[in-house]
């Protein structure tokens, strides 16, 4: 393996996972990742940290290229040492022009949706506690709700396309899938 590999991604390719994803190609810092899915974790912690929401966590965040170091400092993190609002307190020391601080608040919000989705619901302790975190980052109440939307639409999205895939290799018949057992 090159030196290039186990350094993970490229800064163009982290780009372009930016643009595909966000429709930018901005290249986060390592803290800024760290304290988007920081936050998702402890929303999705709110009403016990499921299993499968530290999974869906860890696959974002690889999903997002985020480096390697951070994935294992964010799962190290221990939700009960801070409450999430206490985390989004801290977002002024996001390192963001004060324009964009609106538009990486509806990217911590959205993360933090897409982790918490992961156990299969969006719980209302979750949803609240989000929520109640939006006028500090200057997030509307609109966009906010468009965003519960979207991660809902998402979730449904990628239950059909799992499910198409599955079925393409009698996985849903089996109720086996690439990783997981299929659950109605």
């Amino acid at each position: 393996m090159s030196d290039q590999n186990k350094k993970g991604l490229r800064s163009e390719e982290v780009s372009s996972i930016q643009h595909l994803w966000f429709g930018h190609s901005n290249l986060p810092k390592d803290e800024d990742f760290s304290f988007a899915y920081k936050v998702a974790k402890c929303v999705a912690a709110v009403d016990g940290l499921h299993e499968m929401e530290a999974y869906r966590l860890k696959s974002r965040m690889a999903a997002i290229g985020a480096p390697s170091h951070v994935i294992e400092e964010v799962e190290a993190f221990d939700v009960s040492s801070v409450t999430a609002k206490e985390m989004f307190d801290l977002f002024s020391k996001v390192d963001v022009p004060d324009m964009m601080k609106a538009g990486t608040a509806a990217f911590i919000a959205y993360e933090a949706l897409s982790v918490s989705i992961g156990d299969g619901e969006l719980s209302d302790k979750e949803t609240k506690e989000l929520r109640s975190s939006v006028g500090i980052l200057g997030l509307s109440e609109n966009i906010f709700d468009d965003l519960v939307n979207v991660v809902l639409e998402e979730e449904a999205i990628r239950k059909k396309r799992i499910g198409i895939i599955s079925a393409a290799y009698g996985g849903s018949e089996s109720g086996d899938s690439f990783r997981f057992k299929h659950s109605a």
